[in-house]
C-alpha cells in the first residue's frame, strides 16, 4: 500500500503563464493485491485540494480541486496481457465546479518474440461541460504526442488506439495510431499517427526520435506536425 502527501505542489514553469507553486494539500492512496502470479488488483484514491492564488484564475487553481476513486486490474496470460481499469471523479475542496466524471480503460497486448502488438479504449468521461481532469499527468505519454489533449475537453475524450513496438538488429522501433471522439457529444477531434525510434548506441548514450502528425477533424484543433530528436546519456 502507497499513501503520499505533498504540500506545496509544483506544476509549472514561473514565467508567469502558469502558477509555478500552489499551496494544497494533495493525498494519494494505492493499494496493490496480487490476485495470482503476473495478475494484479489494485484500488486508489487521488484527492487534490489546491488553494487560490490571486494572479490566476479558478481553472489554474481551486478548479483542479477533486476527489477521484478507482479499481484496475492488470494480468498476463503466456503471451498475452490485458488491463480494465474505472474510476470517478467530482469536484472537491473549494472547487467552482459540480460535476461527476467516469473514467474508463480496457487495453488487450500481445507479444510475439521481437514484436508486441497493443490495442486499447480509453475514456475520459465528461459532465456538464467539465471533464475528467488529470492535472499532474502526462498527456504526452498517453493520449498522443502531439499534445491536443494535454487536457481534457469539456466533453470528454474517446481514444480508440492501436500500437505495434519491436526491434530491428539494435534499434527499437514503435508505431501508434489513435483514433479521438467526444464522449459527451457527436464531435470527431481527429486521429493521429505516432513513429519512434530508438537506438542504444551504448549502454549509457541513448538516441531517439520521435514524429507525431494529428490530422484534425473538427474547428477546435489544427493539424499539427512534431518532430522530436532525444539525446540520451546516463551518468
Amino acid at each position: 500500500m502507497n499513501v503520499g502527501q505533498a504540500l506545496p505542489v509544483l506544476i509549472g514553469p514561473d514565467d508567469g503563464a502558469n502558477p509555478a507553486d500552489l499551496e494544497g494539500d494533495n493525498i494519494f492512496f494505492r493499494l496493490d493485491y496480487t490476485l495470482a502470479e503476473n495478475h494484479t488488483l489494485s484500488g486508489y484514491g487521488y484527492f487534490f485540494d489546491i488553494d487560490e492564488d490571486g494572479p490566476y484564475p479558478p481553472s489554474k487553481t481551486v478548479n483542479n480541486s477533486s476527489d477521484t476513486y478507482g479499481v484496475e486490474y492488470r494480468g498476463k496470460f503466456n503471451r498475452f496481457s490485458l488491463a480494465a481499469a474505472y474510476a470517478t471523479q467530482s469536484e472537491a475542496g473549494d472547487s467552482r465546479l459540480d460535476y461527476d466524471a467516469d473514467y474508463y480503460l480496457l487495453e488487450l497486448g500481445a507479444g510475439f518474440g521481437l514484436v508486441d502488438l497493443k490495442a486499447g479504449y480509453e475514456v475520459l468521461g465528461a459532465d456538464d461541460g467539465v471533464g475528467f481532469s488529470t492535472p499532474y499527468a502526462t498527456g504526452h505519454k498517453f493520449q498522443g504526442w502531439a499534445d491536443k489533449f494535454l487536457s481534457t475537453p469539456g466533453d470528454g475524450i474517446e481514444d480508440l488506439y492501436a500500437g505495434i513496438s519491436g526491434k530491428l538488429g539494435p534499434l527499437k522501433l514503435e508505431a501508434v495510431y489513435h483514433d479521438f471522439q467526444a464522449e459527451d457529444s457527436s464531435e470527431d477531434f481527429g486521429d493521429e499517427l505516432d513513429l519512434a525510434v530508438t537506438w542504444p548506441i551504448r549502454e549509457k548514450l541513448i538516441v531517439q526520435a520521435k514524429y507525431a502528425s494529428f490530422d484534425a477533424d473538427s474547428e477546435r484543433y489544427a493539424d499539427t506536425d512534431k518532430i522530436w530528436f532525444v539525446v540520451q546519456l546516463k551518468i
